[in-house]
This record gives C-alpha cells, structure tokens and sequence, in this order.
C-alpha cells in the first residue's frame, strides 16, 4: 500500500539486490550437474511477476481485493497461442501499481522480472516476456521456452509408440519418419529449422536405449522496431 516515489524505488532496489540461484539442487542442497558437469538451470520454467492490480468481483462489486499479478499473467500464459510472445501484448486487468519508471521497468527486466505498463493503443500490457533462466540463455525468452516445450512434447508422441518394439533398423527408420514428419508440422509457425540424429549405442543395445539428438532454430519474436524520421523543408 506504501506507493510513494521513495518506497517504490526502495522495494524495486531491495528486488534488484536479490541472488536467485535458479539450479537444480540434490538432498544435500548442492548443485545437481548435467553431462557436460555443470549446474542444472531450472530458471526456463520459472517467472517472477511483480505488480498488484485490484480485483472486483461480482456485478454490485460485492468483493474486492488487492492481488499480486502473477495469476493474472499465468491465466494469460496459459491460453497465449504458442505462436505468440507475451512481450507488449495486453492482460486483462485494469489497473496496475506500482507505475514503474522506464528505467525501473529496464532494470527489473535485465534481472529477469516480469512488470507491466500502460501502453499508447492496448492498455496494460507485459513489458518483456522473460523467464529466469541465466542471462546468457535461449530460455531467457519465454516464447523461446514455450516453444521447446512444444518440440519436446512432438517428439515424446512421436517416439511413444515405438517403445516396446523390438529396437531393429525397420522400427528405427520408421521412428525417425514419424519424428520428421511431427517437426515438420511445426516448421515455418513455431521454429526455423531443425536437424535430429538417432544414436543407438551399441553397449545399450541390450537395454533398448535409443538417444535422440536434436538441434532446434526457433522463430524469434519482435521485440523492438526502430523508425528513422526526417524533416526536409521542400
């Protein structure tokens, strides 16, 4: 409720000083370490929302309350076509608060925070569509995340058929067609290209490992349009 110019900057500092140490932890509270040893980033599905907005329920306004955005910004991820980035696109609330400065709204972006403003033509709309993952990251760009997922889940249905079969070259050839051709379907709406290897080890044989390796260019969103303007006097 404290929404003076002072403690608004004080809550954005005290925000921007925190450590999230975003990586996957073992029992012991230590860094759990991929194939390549290094720590496990678990930052891509995570966001961190900050604002409030009023909620006003029923017709006579019969409830109203102060909620935090993160629900609002969840119900608007879950129904954002995959297609489509959440950067600069309306959310059904109201009103927003704190107001943010520019270059408050840059510098909690930079640390990976989702914030809100009033835009020129849409209302309230998302300032950037980011995730937690680290700074240097892909997955720093929700829409980036998103999409991943959705190839993660094609290539789960196409693979999921096959296990159970007997792990030969006729039921590999066929694995591998069925993966193509789910990609495919997404190439051109959510990704730029792709490329996937099957690699069966031999020394895995005997436990019907298959490994696919795949390599993804995902459609990047428009984040900015930069606009040159001059003036002649004839």
């Amino acid at each position: 409720t404290n929404l003076n110019l002072k403690d608004i900057s004080n809550k954005v500092n005290k925000l921007l000083e925190l450590d999230y140490d975003l990586y996957a932890k073992n029992g012991l509270g230590r860094n759990m370490l991929d194939r390549n040893n290094l720590a496990y980033p678990i930052g891509r599905n995570l966001t961190v929302v900050f604002g409030q907005t009023n909620v006003v329920i029923g017709t006579d306004n019969d409830y109203n309350f102060t909620s935090n955005c993160a629900a609002s910004y969840a119900g608007m991820i879950s129904t954002l076509p995959l297609d489509q980035s959440s950067t600069n696109q309306p959310i059904a609330i109201s009103e927003i608060s704190p107001v943010l400065t520019q270059s408050q709204l840059e510098a909690l972006t930079a640390k990976g925070i989702v914030t809100f403003k009033r835009s020129f033509t849409k209302g309230i709309v998302v300032t950037d569509g980011i995730t937690m993952a680290p700074t240097d990251s892909v997955f720093r760009r929700l829409s980036v995340s998103r999409i991943m997922g959705a190839v993660e889940e094609a290539i789960r249905q196409a693979a999921e058929p096959y296990i159970g079969k007997q792990n030969h070259s006729a039921n590999r050839n066929s694995l591998h067609t069925a993966i193509t051709s789910k990609l495919d379907k997404l190439q051109g709406t959510l990704i730029e290209s792709y490329s996937f290897t099957m690699s069966v080890d031999p020394t895995k044989m005997q436990f019907g490992n298959i490994d696919i390796n795949y390599s993804i260019v995902p459609i990047y969103e428009i984040r900015t349009v930069n606009n040159t303007i001059k003036i002649k006097s004839k």
